[in-house]
């Protein structure tokens, strides 16, 4: 009895590393794009993808070292876990980079979201760099796009929110450069 308990904990222990990022605890790049394509295709409702980039991540790892950007990551994921809504599915997209799947979002609710959690990231007291901000893209499925454009054009707006000077929220429609950024992932 004690070896088949033991054997289905350590199973569980392994369903959780094959879905979860190791530093953060949130979901890792795997689990969410599963996540991102169930939504896709079991439902034709609006949906956003939100990514945002913690601002100047690279000076955090420069100046106070690794183990310090380590500990800011694990601060960033608890307070974006502590204020996203309850439906959204959050996850560490890689590096300083955090995804939220927004089910049943429209635009202007995602916009506003990310908007809301901006603010709270601004406002937040860090240790060890007190302030930090990050930048915001986001995008929602139409009715034309496929996965790939989705989370692409939220990649485009996250590079025109870091391009206009970070610490905002910018969204993209920008269908011609989804499709050269799709072509080229090929």
């Amino acid at each position: 009895m004690r070896k088949i308990n033991k054997l289905q904990f350590m199973n569980t222990q392994l369903r959780e590393m094959t879905v979860k990022d190791s530093l953060t605890g949130l979901y890792n790049r795997r689990k969410l794009d599963h996540e991102l394509k169930c939504i896709y295709e079991e439902t034709r409702d609006s949906f956003a993808v939100i990514l945002l980039d913690v601002d100047h991540f690279k000076k955090v790892n420069d100046t106070h070292g690794h183990k310090a950007g380590d500990i800011i990551l694990k601060l960033m994921a608890e307070l974006l876990e502590r204020s996203k809504r309850r439906k959204d599915i959050l996850g560490r997209w890689g590096g300083e980079e955090f995804m939220l799947v927004c089910p049943e979002t429209s635009l202007g609710d995602a916009l506003k979201l990310a908007e809301r959690l901006r603010s709270k990231i601004e406002q937040h007291d860090f240790p060890i760099v007190d302030h930090l901000t990050a930048s915001f893209g986001v995008s929602t499925r139409r009715s034309i796009d496929d996965l790939d454009q989705i989370v692409a054009r939220a990649d485009i707006a996250l590079y025109e929110a870091k391009d206009n000077n970070r610490n905002c929220v910018c969204y993209s429609d920008k269908d011609e450069i989804v499709e050269e950024q799709i072509r080229f992932k090929i």
